[in-house]
């Protein structure tokens, strides 16, 4: 719960003992066993949000309670998905398994727009900020979203719609 710093260290272990070895050597100042970057944009950082499928029930819950960021992005898309339909992601987010509907892709898709677009701006937050974006499915749009290829307004009405289509279309075995 600390600021994050302007300096970061990767250790690179193939077990307990390596990794036990480099957060020692991290400590005494030997470079040797950390490598040390003073900026983790750029350089190749790459943001990967996924399609529908890894959802579940009880998903970012934590987050919300702990991230007012996160939390924010959460209810901006909240209030975006109102305009074209009738459910609340806050809602939907906040039921618990028996009453769920994240396993219903009208539900879903949106949902996870929504979980990804936070945790980049989560990310982004602390100073991580990619400088590439990659999508599969509903994630093409929090890629395109965080790429700022699209407004946030576009994205939330694309991710909500994508989720309605492809719910009807999947009742009937396309």
């Amino acid at each position: 719960r600390h600021a994050a710093g302007d300096a970061r260290a990767t250790i690179v272990a193939g077990g307990r003992d390596e990794m036990i070895a480099g957060l020692r050597g991290l400590a005494e100042g030997n470079d040797e066993t950390a490598s040390r970057d003073r900026r983790l944009s750029g350089a190749g950082m790459a943001f990967v949000f996924g399609g529908q499928g890894p959802q579940w029930w009880g998903m970012a819950r934590g987050l919300l309670a702990a991230s007012p960021v996160f939390r924010g992005v959460i209810e901006r898309c909240d209030r975006e998905f109102a305009r074209h339909g009738e459910w609340s992601l806050l809602a939907e987010l906040g039921r618990d398994e028996r009453e769920s509907r994240l396993n219903e892709t009208r539900v879903a898709q949106p949902a996870l727009f929504a979980v990804q677009a936070g945790l980049a701006a989560v990310w982004e937050s602390w100073g991580v900020v990619p400088a590439r974006c990659v999508g599969h499915s509903v994630g093409e749009i929090a890629a395109a979203l965080t790429a700022g290829a699209l407004s946030f307004e576009d994205a939330c009405t694309g991710a909500f719609h994508r989720g309605r289509t492809m719910d009807r279309a999947s009742t009937h075995g396309a």
